[in-house]
């Protein structure tokens, strides 16, 4: 099992090689309030967090961590880059599983 607060920072852990997101694989359960659709599980492999801009984490200063926009904090949403250059937006309290470990609030 493995915390979601870990979870969030394995997220958006940037990877030293390439300074782009490292991939993860999660499930998460489908939800859209709009149209009255969801609760089905959703896979998705080799995904990375999608984000323009790269900052410094606060915790440690040799950490690279990619930074979220005000609104995806407040929303608890994140934006994934899918392999196909699509992005599809999650939200973090619906995630059940991440690279294979079961998610635990």
């Amino acid at each position: 099992m493995i915390s979601l607060s870990k979870v969030l920072e394995e997220i958006e852990t940037v990877d030293p090689v390439t300074k782009e997101g490292r991939t993860f694989s999660c499930t998460v359960i489908t939800c859209d309030l709009e149209r009255d659709k969801g609760g089905e599980f959703l896979t998705l492999h080799n995904v990375r967090l999608h984000k323009i801009s790269r900052q410094k984490s606060k915790k440690t200063k040799s950490k690279e961590s990619i930074s979220t926009p005000p609104n995806e904090k407040e929303n608890a949403t994140r934006n994934l880059l899918l392999p196909n250059g699509q992005t599809r937006k999650i939200h973090i309290h619906l995630i059940i599983k991440f690279n294979g470990q079961e998610v635990v609030i």
